[in-house]
């Protein structure tokens, strides 16, 4: 099938969300990732491994370095969250026929919202939880795997802990979140469309987007 999206880098797109994602965050994290392993390799040459201590200081170099790809991992997540939510609120925003409270509502909300008007949803704000959570323990916890949020304790799967309290979100877990979002957005958007044609009609498009709602 050939892309039918304008921005063609040799990836055939299931929808639209995708390319937002990979423009968006995916590419400047892959270009992030490649940084840091670049700097790191740099720095590691520079040292004599054939010495112990500078051996010690090679395996220092690195650790800060692992630290370096978590950061850059757990911005990635916060940044596809961020996408999926503003598709979500669009979405929603096709049924409501009108952007109110867009910025006030969250992921589980506008969830909450389309499974009201489209039955038989395959998809639950709880299937979303453990990425809101990283989410926000990335932002507001210093990337702790525990924390307290107005008087009530917050924690993180145990499968994304490292070192007893600390948040380790894997480019593996980050694939995970965006496959799982990609496949809601694209449930969505099938059944919003087909919601609207049933209450207005067919659509009429311009520049490829429909002028109602």
């Amino acid at each position: 099938m050939d892309n039918e999206y304008e921005f063609d880098d040799g990836y055939d797109y299931k929808h639209e969300f995708e390319v937002d994602v990979r423009k968006v965050v995916l590419i400047n994290h892959e270009l992030t990732l490649e940084g840091i392993t670049r700097a790191e390799a740099e720095e590691v040459e520079k040292l004599d491994l054939t010495d112990e201590g500078e051996r010690s200081v090679a395996s220092w170099i690195e650790g800060q370095h692992d630290e370096y790809r978590r950061a850059a991992t757990n911005l990635a997540l916060v940044g596809l969250v961020t996408r999926f939510h503003h598709w979500l609120a669009h979405l929603a925003n096709r049924i409501r026929g009108k952007a109110n409270q867009t910025f006030d509502r969250s992921v589980s909300q506008e969830l909450h919202f389309l499974n009201s008007h489209l039955a038989n949803s395959p998809h639950q704000p709880s299937d979303f939880k453990k990425w809101i959570d990283v989410l926000d323990s990335a932002i507001h916890a210093d990337s702790k795997a525990s924390w307290t949020y107005d008087g009530k304790p917050r924690t993180i799967e145990p499968r994304f802990v490292i070192s007893g309290d600390e948040l380790n979100f894997t480019e593996d877990d980050l694939k995970e979140a965006f496959e799982n979002m990609l496949q809601a957005i694209g449930w969505y958007d099938h059944h919003v469309e087909k919601w609207v044609v049933a209450k207005h009609g067919p659509q009429i498009f311009m520049g490829g987007k429909p002028l109602f709602p």
